[in-house]
């Protein structure tokens, strides 16, 4: 053999070992502890403050706006007046009809002057139909024993007849008058009621205890019958209305608790809870509007703010969870023993950093956080936790 080949056999024998310190040296893989933590599943949602109760108030009548109207963020109680319509058609009108009922009243009264010259008329017609009847009377018995002629008995009672059927008339009359007046007195009592109502409605007050909104009319400005005045509310109870996609609408029920960032306030947070999850979708945007309910003791929401929300849809106080990067294909890498072990899982509640696990994993056993291409079952490696 020559010197050559000595050589070369050396080298390869070199060679050889070298390869096989290599590949029983464990290569270096970071883990992590699986470990018990709280873990919260959320929906994203966004959406804008409103006010609980809002209601939009509407002219009734047409006029002009008076110059005494509430300002926008006037807190008004119940009842108080917020504007005034002026119009002066309804206010000559209602106060020539309380003058026409006022005199309507005292004719049908009992110091009616048209009752009064009816009632003389008929206590006269009572006076003379009493007096013909007494003289009747007498004719009778004189005709009786042929004292007087028939014909004058005859014309006593024809006078007796009539005074009778003028005393009737004159009492039907009242009747028909008295009926007439209070028929009368009462229509023009319906339509004073009736511009009274109107003069009412010409004053838009407060519902409720609650503040203007919203001023959609000045002073002087002439508004129509329906025409929208005032937007009003009680600020004091604030609700958020948040979009959720319809994709994530299946995990937010009503109650759930929701944690909430105002546009002007990112580092604040609002807590609330769920109140209605709307049943029919927007069409348009294939989303849910969702009612929350805020607990705002520090005043930060104000009406019209725009927010961005988490709903907590699931949470677990202490769930087992790896690193989300662990699981690849419903499967992590545990390293037991010094060497690699593939265990398939099932897992839970899932967000940005952890994965929780439900089946597969026990609480302390390491996982590898980042699986890498060229894991196998039963390699060694050496484990080094992660900092």
């Amino acid at each position: 053999m020559n010197r050559k080949s000595i050589i070369g056999i050396a080298c390869g024998f070199v060679l050889t070992a070298s390869i096989g310190t290599a590949a029983l040296t464990p290569k270096s893989v970071t883990v992590e502890p699986a470990m018990r933590r709280r873990a919260v599943e959320t929906v994203y949602a966004t959406g804008t403050i409103e006010v609980d109760v809002r209601v939009a108030l509407r002219a009734k009548i047409g006029g002009t706006v008076a110059n005494d109207v509430a300002q926008e963020g006037d807190a008004l109680a119940k009842g108080a007046r917020i504007l005034r319509l002026e119009n002066k058609q309804i206010a000559t009108a209602l106060a020539g009809g309380r003058v026409e009922l006022a005199a309507a009243k005292v004719s049908a009264g009992s110091t009616s002057p048209q009752l009064a010259a009816l009632r003389a008329a008929g206590g006269m017609l009572q006076a003379d139909l009493s007096v013909a009847r007494s003289e009747l009377a007498r004719s009778n018995v004189l005709a009786q024993s042929n004292a007087i002629p028939r014909a004058e008995l005859e014309r006593e009672r024809a006078r007796v007849s009539q005074l009778s059927s003028q005393l009737m008339s004159n009492l039907q009359q009242q009747k028909a008058l008295a009926l007439e007046l209070k028929t009368n007195a009462a229509r023009l009592g319906e339509n004073v009621e009736s511009l009274a109502a109107q003069a009412d409605d010409t004053e838009v007050r407060a519902p409720f205890e609650g503040t203007v909104l919203r001023r959609h009319v000045a002073p002087g400005e002439p508004v129509a019958p329906n025409q929208l005045l005032v937007e009003f509310g009680d600020a004091r109870k604030l609700l958020a209305q948040l979009t959720v996609d319809e994709d994530e609408i299946a995990h937010v029920h009503d109650g759930a608790h929701v944690v909430l960032t105002v546009g002007a306030s990112r580092d604040r947070v609002i807590h609330g809870i769920v109140q209605r999850v709307n049943p029919d979708a927007d069409r348009s945007r294939r989303a849910f509007t969702v009612r929350v309910l805020l607990d705002d003791a520090d005043g930060i929401a104000k009406s019209g703010m725009s927010v961005t929300a988490n709903v907590i849809a699931r949470e677990e106080p202490s769930a087992l969870t790896v690193p989300a990067g662990a699981v690849r294909d419903g499967t992590v890498w545990i390293v037991s023993g010094g060497k690699l072990e593939k265990r398939r899982v099932k897992t839970g509640i899932t967000d940005t950093s952890f994965v929780q696990i439900t089946e597969g994993v026990s609480d302390g056993e390491i996982v590898v956080p980042s699986p890498q291409a060229w894991f196998e079952e039963g390699r060694r490696v050496s484990a080094k936790r992660a900092r």
